[in-house]
């Protein structure tokens, strides 16, 4: 805590609290790519830095300037810490002024890249390693980067359960984040690897999210966030519009067939 009660006293430096490391590790990677800048993950003893490992994964593959501090008691000895070689973030982003979009969509936003072509400009955070459930963590650190700017979250449904600890720190910081929820009850990207790899037999229980299935409405507003379930294409504009208007982050509930 000795760590914590001193970055709250240093001007220039925001601390924003997450609930799981992954979130925290995750937030950082999408902080630095959109600020250009490099983020601290202040995590909690070593089981700790091992939940954060996965997004330091992406961070790493992203070239993503994440500085990341084990609080072990061994530490509480010295007066001054100095982090030494902190890699500057890679250079020519290229990003132009827009929304950013964070997409960790997997099987179901493979029409999202010919439906981009004719948008405006805007910026483009995808998963860049193995480790899913990137998503919200990684919208949440881009939305505190960029506070001017409208994030929008197409995110899968089963790796969204990995780290939906990050809507309460949405809610929490009033991040201007728009989630976007594509609900198809399973764990389609395994039944790919599983077809991929002519796996015999793969038992459709060990992939299905349906029994029993997830209300991601009832979810988010637990966390403090607005949602809406659709099932329709209508539906879904029109949601979208409303998330829009918010002055803090709203989550869609996109049902799929």
């Amino acid at each position: 805590m000795w760590m914590v009660s001193a970055l709250e006293k240093q001007r220039g430096i925001r601390s924003i609290l997450g609930l799981q490391e992954a979130v925290c590790t995750g937030a950082c990677d999408g902080y630095a790519r959109m600020a250009r800048q490099p983020a601290l993950a202040l995590l909690h003893l070593g089981p700790g830095l091992g939940n954060g490992l996965c997004n330091l994964h992406n961070a790493r593959r992203a070239g993503s300037p994440v500085v990341v501090m084990e609080a072990a008691a061994e530490l509480a000895q010295y007066e001054v810490l100095l982090l030494l070689d902190v890699r500057r973030p890679v250079a020519g982003f290229g990003y132009k002024p827009g929304f950013i979009s964070v997409d960790e969509s997997l099987t179901s936003g493979t029409a999202y890249w010919d439906a981009s072509k004719g948008c405006p400009p805007f910026s483009h955070l995808c998963l860049t390693g193995g480790a899913i459930g990137s998503g919200p963590p990684m919208a949440t650190g881009a939305a505190v980067a960029a506070p001017g700017r409208q994030v929008i979250n197409l995110q899968a449904d089963g790796s969204a359960m990995y780290t939906l600890q990050a809507l309460w720190t949405q809610a929490r910081e009033q991040l201007k984040v728009l989630t976007i929820i594509c609900a198809n009850n399973t764990y389609a990207i395994l039944k790919v690897e599983a077809m991929r790899q002519r796996t015999p037999g793969t038992s459709s229980g060990m992939t299905s999210l349906s029994g029993p299935a997830i209300d991601w409405v009832a979810l988010a507003t637990g966390m403090g966030v607005a949602a809406g379930r659709t099932e329709t294409a209508e539906q879904l504009a029109a949601l979208i519009n409303q998330g829009l208007e918010q002055a803090g982050p709203f989550l869609i509930h996109a049902a799929l067939k």
